[in-house]
């Protein structure tokens, strides 16, 4: 258990984050800036503090509460009834994220097959991206009936044409925020053992 800044921090993660952080610190006065005395005991190594690869274990839904969403007919509102819908789109959809479903368009459905370049790799090198091929299953051709605007360009219909990166991140971050909102309802209502959010 670790007391920092006047809260009780006992996630064995965290406290390897920071013992990771410490062990730095004292790292960087004694070999470069040198001001930490020879006779100083450091703390680490044989005999001291081992800070450990410790990783959690990440908790997932089981398959009975996917289903129970998938299921789900009785909502609050058409918001929470839409976020469900992206919840489960996303579900169906092979490494996508919502920042890749908000910019994704029409056009990218091909024949059998929706394809897309992840948001967050749009920056590497060009011979380094690897597009992601999607087939459009029964499951996935009803997710986009239930979510897809037609009057739009982009699938969701909630963004505009010449957007610019940093009215996408913003818009991007606002409706996740409202989606997450009524995904924790949606959780609250089924008794659902882990978070419903789209991360």
């Amino acid at each position: 258990m670790v007391l920092i800044q006047g809260s009780i921090i006992n996630s064995r993660a965290t406290i390897d984050h920071h013992m990771r952080n410490l062990r730095s610190i004292l790292n960087y006065f004694i070999h470069y800036v040198k001001v930490i005395p020879k006779e100083y005991e450091y703390p680490f190594g044989p005999g001291g503090f081992t800070v450990s690869g410790y990783f959690p274990s990440t908790q997932v839904l089981k398959e009975s509460e996917i289903q129970s969403v998938i299921d789900l007919d009785e909502f609050q509102s058409d918001d929470h009834r839409f976020a469900r819908d992206v919840w489960v789109m996303l579900y169906r959809f092979n490494g996508a994220n919502f920042a890749d479903l908000l910019r994704m368009k029409w056009s990218q459905i091909n024949g059998d097959y929706i394809f897309f370049t992840r948001k967050k790799t749009e920056d590497t090198r060009k011979n380094n991206r690897k597009p992601i091929i999607v087939p459009l299953t029964d499951k996935l051709k009803d997710s986009i009936a239930r979510v897809g605007d037609k009057n739009s360009t982009f699938l969701l219909g909630l963004l505009k044409e010449g957007y610019d990166e940093s009215y996408f991140k913003n818009r991007n971050h606002k409706i996740k925020q409202q989606i997450n909102r009524n995904l924790k309802d949606i959780r609250d209502q089924l008794g659902l053992s882990q978070p419903l959010n789209l991360g």
